[in-house]
């Protein structure tokens, strides 16, 4: 049975952690092989508020154009979106500028489907515009914990990533609960 591609691009390495420790192995004992990697930033710290749009649009290209015609996702913060015309998120900050009005939920809409045309203008790929689907949450990966107070503490105990000292449960098992 042929495998699935998904490739699910975050701004940092909360979200990595999340999605490569808790959501990937669900995806693969299902026949979806799911990688979370990290937007790729330029100068500056991390976060996607660094990035120059033509950059990220460059990134999802090469994720698309992979052999095996993976879907690409995005997972990125709302609050937190660039909005610097130097960068090329003109649109951005114009469409946040009507968010009193328009409503945030239609503001991020506006802004997948702005990100979703201009990353596959010129690509001609086989269903490339149906495996394209970005993704902008309203909320840091951290909220979707911290009204679970125990939850969250047993999130925090994992090792999210290399060379963190937290390793007080022994598996992902331990979070869930």
């Amino acid at each position: 049975m042929p495998r699935t591609t998904v490739y699910c691009i975050v701004e940092g390495h909360t979200e990595n952690a999340v999605l490569n420790k808790l959501v990937a192995p669900h995806l693969s004992s299902h026949g979806v092989d799911f990688h979370a990697p990290i937007v790729k930033i330029g100068r500056g710290r991390g976060g996607v508020r660094f990035l120059e749009a033509d950059v990220l649009y460059d990134q999802i290209r090469r994720f698309l154009k992979d052999r095996r015609q993976p879907y690409v996702t995005t997972m990125f913060d709302y609050y937190a979106f660039p909005t610097s015309e130097a960068k090329g998120w003109k649109f951005v900050s114009q469409l946040k500028a009507d968010a009193a009005f328009r409503g945030v939920e239609a503001v991020v809409r506006l802004i997948e489907e702005e990100i979703h045309t201009r990353a596959v203008e010129g690509v001609d790929l086989p269903n490339v515009r149906a495996r394209l689907i970005p993704y902008i949450q309203l909320h840091e990966m951290e909220a979707f914990f911290s009204p679970n107070q125990t939850r969250w503490r047993r999130l925090s105990a994992i090792r999210l990533w290399p060379g963190s000292s937290q390793m007080r449960c022994k598996n992902v098992e331990d979070a869930r609960k």
